[in-house]
């Protein structure tokens, strides 16, 4: 297959990503007040993370934990291990390693947010919550319009004094599947060697 060939594919599937996307952070996440067009109006838990503010959809969030003991039964990059809760195995996500920050340890004064994505329960580790905001749709844009091929968030939004990155769970748990994947055959294993 021809380089352009599959720069052809990539770009398709990237489209494709982007509108699922859009479609994860669409209509259905945002509130119409009064039944009104244009005035839909979208909930965030804006997050601190190193050297950056994240936002979380608050329909995705079920709570927010001080930090408690994770077991290391699942690390591998960008995933810190697992947590109890209530009895239930729940994987620990790193959204910073994810985006590219240096690996952090694990203090006490961190937050972890609880959030469900479909069928799907992680926890993202946070330094801190900032704030609960709500914003228009008008201050969304989704990712692939600011830099083509970022899988970890669905988009950026302002939050009124500054932009964050929109974590998406579902997407930041792709983001670690790809990575171990990586590790597992790194490059030069694969087919075509």
């Amino acid at each position: 297959m021809k380089d352009r060939d599959l720069l052809e594919q990539i770009q398709g599937l990237e489209n494709q990503l982007a509108g699922l996307k859009r479609r994860l952070v669409g209509s259905d996440q945002w509130e119409h007040p009064g039944g009104e067009q244009g005035t839909a109006r979208l909930r965030l838990l804006i997050v601190r993370l190193p050297g950056r503010l994240g936002a979380v959809l608050m329909s995705s969030v079920e709570e927010v934990l001080r930090m408690v003991a994770i077991r290391a039964e699942l690390e591998g990059p960008g995933v810190l291990g697992v947590v109890d809760y209530h009895g239930e195995p729940v994987a620990v996500l790193d959204p910073a390693w994810l985006l590219g920050a240096a690996p952090q340890p694990v203090r006490s004064s961190q937050s972890l947010v609880l959030c469900r994505a479909a069928s799907l329960r992680v926890a993202l580790r946070v330094e801190d919550i900032e704030d609960v905001v709500e914003t228009t749709a008008s201050a969304f844009q989704p990712s692939e319009e600011v830099l083509p091929g970022v899988l970890q968030g669905a988009g950026m939004v302002h939050t009124g004094s500054a932009l964050a990155l929109i974590l998406e769970p579902a997407l930041l748990a792709l983001q670690a599947q790809v990575l171990r994947l990586g590790t597992a055959f790194p490059a030069g294993t694969g087919e075509g060697s």
